[in-house]
């Protein structure tokens, strides 16, 4: 494995097909070996479906809801999504080089 793409998220069903799009054309245009995992924040949307949804239609593609009380999105991002999703990373995966992508909400 060449390189883990982490995706924090937070109600992005409308950008989800889009990124998964520009993911996959990059990394197969420099051909590189690679895993993304989504991470859904507690969204509201359809973001759950539509992951669920582009992991079925991919073998590169794991998902993750994160489990934590009720708070709004991008507050947890700074105080603690970070740490939870490095735990389920090295708990679950197996990579050489992670991008992170804060989520635009």
């Amino acid at each position: 494995m060449d390189i883990s793409v982490i995706v924090p998220l937070l109600n992005e069903e409308e950008s989800l097909p889009e990124l998964t799009t520009w993911i996959e054309r990059v990394m197969n245009d420099h051909q590189f070996s690679y895993e993304v995992i989504m991470v859904d924040d507690g969204s509201t949307d359809r973001s759950w479906e539509v992951i669920e949804s582009l992991h079925k239609k991919s073998n590169t593609i794991y998902i993750s809801p994160v489990i934590r009380p009720k708070r709004s999105g991008m507050e947890y991002f700074d105080d603690g999504v970070k740490s939870v999703i490095l735990w389920i990373v090295f708990k679950n995966f197996r990579f050489r080089f992670t991008l992170f992508r804060k989520s635009c909400t």
